[in-house]
């Protein structure tokens, strides 16, 4: 990302009446623009449901009380990106391991992402950078 772009750590969140709520991962701000963006970054590397604890922030509820709780940032409409890295959202099939191993293919995770997902800012972030370009360009064009 350019200079102009900041990355920074997040701090909890809170959307309950009891204190609780949520840690996002990352906060990216344009410096240029003051627009921000909460980012969620779920890893898979052996299966599992990652993908599945990002779905809680999908509801029109939970955007907005995120956006009640930041009112210190300018948020983008959508207030959270996703990023999924790991051999689970990108590569090649492979077996699990352990007890009971099983077949883990990429390709349906990201077809479940890309339904799950519709119209939500979310990216596959592979592990040797290869759509890093790509993914910069992208989020540019959003943040």
């Amino acid at each position: 990302m350019p200079d102009h772009y900041e990355w920074r750590k997040a701090h909890k969140v809170v959307i309950y009446p009891d204190g609780r709520g949520i840690v996002p991962d990352l906060i990216l701000t344009n410096t240029l623009t003051g627009m921000s963006v909460y980012w969620e970054i779920k890893s898979g590397n052996n299966g599992g449901n990652a993908h599945e604890r990002a779905y809680k922030y999908l509801s029109q509820p939970a955007c907005e009380d995120i956006r009640k709780a930041s009112p210190n940032l300018n948020l983008i409409d959508d207030p959270i990106m996703f990023g999924f890295v790991g051999r689970t959202f990108s590569g090649d099939a492979f077996i699990t391991e352990g007890k009971n191993p099983s077949k883990v293919y990429p390709s349906r995770y990201q077809e479940e992402l890309s339904l799950f997902l519709r119209g939500r800012n979310w990216f596959t972030l592979n592990e040797d950078h290869s759509w890093a370009e790509k993914n910069a360009t992208q989020i540019m064009e959003i943040v």
